[in-house]
C-alpha cells in the first residue's frame, strides 16, 4: 500500500515538473488580424470622353479609348477566420492611391482653305486628365490554407473613387497655319489649356474579381505573429460611367475659324460644358481597372 503511495506521489511530481506542450505550437490559431501594405500596378481602361457637339462641324472623337498603366502604394488592414478544416473567410479593406488617368483622341475637323488653297483636314488632339485618384475598397475573400503557411484566396474588390479632379488640354501640329484663340480673344500657341476642377457626377464605382497567394514565416516559437508575402491579381469589370463632355476650342486662320466651341444655340443648355447641368445624361462608355498587388503583411494569430 505504502509503494502504490509512494509511486502515485512520485509521478504526481514529475508531471507537475514536466511543461505542457504549447497549444499554439501544436495546434497553432488560423485566426489571423494584421496590417498589409506594397505596390499596385494599375491598369486603367476608360471609354467615356465625349465632344460637344458643333452644328458646323460634326465632331469624329466619341467615346475615346484610353489604356494606361501607372504604379501607386497600397495598404490596409485585414481579418481571416476559419470555418471548416483548411477553409475559411477573409475581409480587407484596402486605400489605394490610384494616380492620374490621361485620355486621349484625336479629331479631323475640316477648315477653310488658307491662302486662296483648298480645305484641308486639321487634327486637334483632345486630351482629359483624371487627377489624385484615390480608391478606398472593401475586399471579402473565400481563403484556402496548405501546409499551415500557404493560402490561396478567391473573391471580389467593391472600390469607390473619391477626391478626383481633372484638366483639360487641346493641342494642334506645331508646323500648322491654324492657332488658338485663348480666353482673352488673342491668339496663342497650338496648345490650349481649359478647364480644372472636379469632376461632376463621377461614377465612382469601381469593382473586380480577386485572386491571391500567402506565404506566413513565423516570427516567435508560439506562431502568434508572423509575417507574409502576399500577390493579388484584380480583374477589373466594367461599369457605365458618366460621360465627360470636352468643349471645342477656337482654332482660326487670318479670321477664319476651324471650329467652334458651342453652337449659340447650345448656350445655357445642358450640352453646354459651362452650364451647371454639365453633364446632365450619361453616355455608353465605361472605366474598368485591373491591378496587381505585392507587398508584406504582419499578422497576430490569438
Amino acid at each position: 500500500m505504502f509503494g502504490a503511495l509512494c509511486f502515485l506521489v512520485s509521478n504526481a511530481v514529475l508531471f507537475a515538473h514536466t511543461p505542457p506542450s504549447s497549444p499554439s505550437a501544436a495546434q497553432p490559431s488560423l485566426v489571423r488580424f494584421g496590417v498589409f501594405g506594397g505596390v499596385s500596378f494599375n491598369q486603367h481602361l476608360a471609354n467615356f470622353t465625349d465632344i460637344a457637339q458643333s452644328g458646323v462641324f460634326p465632331s469624329e472623337l466619341r467615346n475615346a479609348l484610353s489604356s494606361q498603366i501607372n504604379s501607386t502604394a497600397s495598404g490596409g488592414l485585414f481579418v481571416e477566420l476559419p470555418i471548416y478544416q483548411q477553409f475559411g473567410i477573409a475581409l480587407r479593406g484596402s486605400l489605394t492611391n490610384i494616380g492620374s488617368l490621361a485620355l486621349t483622341g484625336s479629331e479631323n475637323l475640316l477648315a477653310p482653305p488658307v491662302n486662296g488653297g483648298s480645305s484641308m483636314l486639321l487634327q486637334v488632339k483632345h486630351t482629359l486628365n483624371i487627377h489624385d485618384c484615390t480608391m478606398l475598397a472593401a475586399e471579402p475573400h473565400l481563403t484556402f490554407r496548405m501546409l499551415d503557411v500557404l493560402t490561396f484566396y478567391a473573391g471580389v474588390r467593391i472600390g469607390s473613387l473619391f477626391g478626383t479632379t481633372f484638366s483639360s488640354e487641346e493641342s494642334i501640329p506645331e508646323d500648322s497655319p491654324y492657332r488658338f484663340i485663348g480666353p482673352t480673344g488673342q491668339q496663342t500657341t497650338t496648345r490650349l489649356f481649359a478647364w480644372r476642377g472636379a469632376i461632376p457626377q463621377l461614377n465612382s464605382l469601381q469593382t473586380a474579381l480577386s485572386g491571391g497567394i500567402s506565404i506566413e514565416i513565423p516570427l516567435d516559437a508560439d506562431k502568434h505573429w508572423f509575417v507574409a508575402a502576399e500577390g493579388y491579381y484584380m480583374y477589373g469589370l466594367p461599369q457605365i460611367a458618366n460621360g465627360l463632355l470636352l468643349r471645342r476650342p477656337v482654332a482660326t486662320y487670318n479670321g477664319l475659324s476651324a471650329t467652334r466651341t458651342v453652337p449659340q444655340s447650345e448656350l445655357g443648355t445642358d450640352r453646354d460644358p459651362l452650364s451647371i447641368a454639365w453633364p446632365s445624361e450619361i453616355v455608353p462608355g465605361s472605366w474598368l481597372m485591373n491591378n496587381v498587388r505585392a507587398g508584406l503583411s504582419l499578422r497576430f494569430a490569438p
